[in-house]
């Protein structure tokens, strides 16, 4: 798969991070989204180009043991937007991410 350029590593990853938020249901992912902006003071527009602190402030709001699962959804995104070799149960966000860097920068 061909990764389109036009989008940027970072557009293409907080893609990834949209539709694993849309799995929960529009409510859910509203309200995450809508939390982490406020609580932790990451404005909207800074999502995609900062996808660790969105990671590490969706940590700190689930805490670790409640944000796995959203994070394996993402990562199983990630995995197949970047056609990445790594399992989605092991793999963490971080790894994904490098992994999806190594992708993009090759195409």
């Amino acid at each position: 798969m061909r990764i389109p350029e036009d989008k940027g590593l970072n557009g293409i990853v907080f893609e990834c991070i949209q539709k694993a938020l849309a799995a929960l249901g529009d409510s859910a992912a509203s309200s995450i989204l809508y939390q982490i902006e406020k609580k932790y003071h990451l404005p909207r527009e800074e999502f995609a180009p900062r996808p660790l602190d969105f990671i590490k402030y969706l940590r700190q709001f689930l805490g670790e043991s409640g944000s796995v699962v959203i994070e394996r959804l993402i990562v199983r995104e990630m995995i197949s937007a970047f056609n990445l070799r790594l399992s989605a149960s092991d793999a963490t966000f971080e790894r994904a991410l490098e992994e999806a860097r190594k992708n993009f920068l090759a195409s």
